[in-house]
Order: structure tokens, then sequence, then C-alpha cells
């Protein structure tokens, strides 16, 4: 074997590598029967016998779950170790996706497990979150976080492959998969050293800050419309007369550009010391005229309009938590929940205002109100920037000190 042979083999076997694959993975089986339910909407309205509005809903109970619980969530997971929680949320989903493609023949039993697996994948996240900050220098978190942060448009990279294939099967066949692929890596994380414990407050008082509080606001606006393309592209474009293939392809090229932007920006950001949340208000910037072609447009432009509103409207989230624990490594999954609170309340606020403005208006109306909050979630991250630059140790632009006890 020669030497560039052994070096691969090395940094494959890494904790750094393992660590952010695990990570990685986690986070997208964790949240993909969330947007699996919002992808397989129409095979899911025609079996259940549901509108929009409904559909909306049932997603929206997954995301407030999470939101309810997120801030406790991330106290939870800074006791128990990333480790540990990582595995706890695998089973988890595993279970839950399995009932759902089992059990769920009804509106109300479909709500109800969507609201497990909201609390399920706040956990997944935010372990993730801490699995990295335990395992990955600093120098190299920036596309650590712009990796996991891929998590989510992965998740719809998926569910835009499942859509053309379940029209040939059941839907709930999709659940299957998702439950294997869980276990599958409650599996693949035997091998993972356990990560260490943190502190639970993120400060003294056990109050966040409000430049904290205000980027889980815009976060939550981000979320709002991120969450919504990955759950209504395929449902608008349908509605519209697009075959079931074109739909998930369209899906498909948005997700591949999101978590491109994700990884790109992630390293930029390891070489950049400042500038983080004004990248980030950028990229919600340029979010806004891609939801505007999409409510406009047809044929190639709806392709650019997916790219932009993908790429910019959610591309933003792995650059936002890695400026938040850059900033707090010594309580990383604590604030990274009060932020994960507020992304996940836009989550579940979204697609239902969303499906509630396509029932009563249209689809296009929906997606322009897609690109004003996208506008105004990028004028309050400008604002806790300028906050947050008068304040120390957030503001300074340096992280806050981190423990030195390292995982075993």
């Amino acid at each position: 074997m020669s030497a560039l042979q052994v070096g691969r083999v090395r940094a494959l076997s890494s904790p750094v590598f393992r660590g952010t694959a695990l990570a990685t993975a986690v986070s997208t089986v964790g949240v993909l029967p969330a947007y699996l339910a919002g992808a397989l909407a129409p095979q899911i309205r025609e079996d259940l016998g549901i509108g929009p509005a409904a559909v909306g809903l049932a997603l929206s109970a997954c995301f407030l779950s999470q939101s309810l619980f997120s801030a406790r969530l991330g106290r939870i997971v800074d006791r128990l170790g990333a480790i540990t929680s990582l595995r706890a949320a695998a089973l988890a989903t595993a279970v839950v996706a399995g009932t759902i493609a089992a059990a769920a023949g009804s509106f109300a039993m479909l709500v109800v497990l969507l609201l497990a697996t909201g609390t399920i994948n706040g956990i997944a996240q935010l372990a993730s979150s801490a699995t990295v900050a335990d395992s990955v220098p600093l120098r190299r978190q920036g596309v650590a976080f712009g990796i996991k942060e891929a998590a989510k448009p992965g998740a719809t990279l998926l569910c835009g492959i499942a859509v053309p294939l379940v029209v040939l099967i059941d839907w709930r066949w999709a659940f299957v998969v998702c439950a294997m692929l869980a276990l599958t890596l409650l599996w693949a994380s035997k091998g993972q050293s356990r990560a260490r414990t943190r502190e639970t407050k993120v400060n003294p008082a056990g109050r966040a800050p409000l430049a904290l509080v205000m980027l889980a606001v815009a976060a939550a606006l981000g979320s709002a419309v991120g969450t919504t393309a990955g759950t209504f592209m395929v449902d608008t474009f349908m509605s519209g007369g697009m075959s079931a293939g074109a739909a998930g392809a369209l899906l498909m090229v948005g997700s591949v550009t999101s978590i491109v932007i994700r990884i790109v920006i992630g390293l930029r950001a390891d070489r950049m010391e400042r500038g983080h949340l004004l990248r980030v208000a950028g990229l919600l910037a340029a979010g806004a005229p891609g939801f505007v072609l999409l409510a406009v447009g047809s044929g190639a432009i709806l392709v650019l309009g997916a790219m932009l509103a993908f790429g910019g409207g959610w591309g933003w989230a792995g650059l936002l938590n890695y400026a938040v624990v850059r900033r707090n490594q010594a309580t990383a999954a604590t604030a990274a929940g009060v932020v994960l609170g507020g992304a996940s309340f836009g989550g579940g606020s979204g697609p239902l205002l969303f499906g509630l403005v396509a029932e009563h208006a249209s689809y296009a109306t929906g997606w322009w109100l897609c690109a004003a909050f996208a506008l105004v979630a990028a004028a309050i991250v400008l604002a806790a920037r300028t906050r947050l630059a008068r304040q120390s140790p957030m503001g300074s632009g340096q992280p806050s000190p981190r423990p030195t006890a390292r995982p075993a």
C-alpha cells in the first residue's frame, strides 16, 4: 500500500472524520420522516383523504414540538454526552418511521407520530452539533458544520429520489427504508468513543443573551421558508400539472445546490475570523429572488428559482450554527438549542402557514410570502451582528474558552 493510500485510510479512520460522518448521517435520518411526509404529500393526501392545510398542520406539529423542547433538549444532550444522545435518536427514529409505515392509517395518528419525530429530531440535531464541537478542531469546524448542516437538504435530496419511485409502490415503503437506515446508523455508532459532557447554562442567569434570541428569531423566519421549500415544492408543481419525476428532479436540483453552498461556505468560514453573520444575512437575502421565481416562473426559470431558494434561502444554516457554537464552545448544545428552538418554530409554522395560504389563496402567494420572510430574516441577522460587535466574548469574534477535557 502506498503512502498516499495509507494517508487516506488514516484520514477515514480518524475521530474527526468518523465524528463528522456520524453527526451528518444521524442529522439526515433524524429529519427524514418529516421531509418524507412533505415530499410524499400528494400520495399521503390521497390515501388519508386530507388537504394541503392538513399536511401543513401535521408537519407543523413535528417542528413545533421540537421548538417547544429544544432548549431543554440541549441541556440534556450536554449532560448525557453527544454519542449517547445520537444513539438514542437513531433508535427512536427507527421506531417512529417503522410505526408510520405500519400503523399511520389516519390523520390523527400521523400527527401523533410526527410530534414524536420532532422531539427525536431535536435530540439528533443538537447531539450532532455537540459531536462536531467535541471531535473536530476549531480551525476545521466551519467545513464540519457545513457538512453536518447539509443533512437537511440531504434529506430532501433523498425525498426527491423517493418521489418518482413511490409512484410505482406504496408511499409507506419509503418510511420502511428510513427505519432501516436509522438501525444501520445505530449499529455503526458502536465503535464511536463517548464524547465529554458539558456545563448546561448559557450564562450565569440561565437566560439566553438578547443577541442569541435575535438570531433565533431570524432562524425562525429563515427556517420557515427553507422548510416550506423542502416540503411544498413537489406538491406545488404537481398541482400545476408537472409530472412526479420532473417535480422530484427539481427538488433534487435545489437540494444539491443547498448541500454545495453549505459545504463551500463552511470551507470559507474556516479561513475567516469575522464576517460569518454578514454572510448569513447575504445568503438569506439572495434566497428571496428565488422564491419570487418559484411564484411566477415556468420551465427553466423554475430551475433557477429552486437553486436560489435552496442555495440562499436555505444555505445559511450551517454557517449560523457554526457562528453560534464557535462563540459558545463550552455549552455547544445548550447555545445551539436556543437557535434551534427558533428554527424549529419556523419550521413548524412555515408549512402550516403556507398550506393555509395555498388552500385559500394560491401557491404563488405563499412563495411571495416566503420571499418577504427571507428579507426580514436577513435584516434581523444584521441587527444581531451589530449588537454582538458591542459585546464580549461573542462580539469580539473570538470563541469562548473551550474546556480542556477531551473525548476518551
